[in-house]
């Protein structure tokens, strides 16, 4: 299946609207893009392969990977600079380290999303094993 995120960017925050197959399903909520460094800013847009995961952690969530060329055969990594990102649940910034969250209602005047965990859930339920994901700006 494909997943897109499309952001929109706040000073301390990103939030994102997250469709299946041109569909839209929920809210997400990720830390501000910091030049993807690690544990304080989201992710960069780009494509990636997201699969079925068991975290010690978390759960059962989604794993992300970034899909690299290597000798004319793709090979599935960690996502460039970082390492365990994960689509999980929680509903403030805090709750995440460069993981994306996801909710079905959105506060943006408290900058927290809501029902994490029974979207994630419903999210898992409805996604293949092994999944594509783009994520970019909104109105792009």
């Amino acid at each position: 299946m494909r997943i897109e995120i499309k952001r929109f960017y706040k000073p301390n925050l990103t939030f994102g609207d997250l469709f299946i197959d041109d569909e839209f399903f929920c809210y997400t909520l990720e830390l501000p893009y910091i030049n993807n460094e690690r544990d304080i800013s989201c992710i960069k847009e780009d494509y990636y392969v997201v699969k079925k995961h068991n975290s010690p952690k978390f759960g059962e969530c989604l794993k992300i990977f970034q899909s690299f060329e290597m000798y004319d055969v793709y090979e599935l990594g960690e996502v460039a600079g970082r390492s365990e990102i994960l689509i999980h649940s929680g509903n403030y910034a805090r709750d995440t380290k460069g993981c994306i969250l996801v909710g079905d209602i959105i506060y943006t005047q408290n900058e927290v999303i809501g029902n994490s965990k029974k979207t994630l859930k419903k999210l898992l339920e409805i996604l293949d094993e092994q999944n594509y994901l783009y994520i970019t700006k909104k109105g792009e």
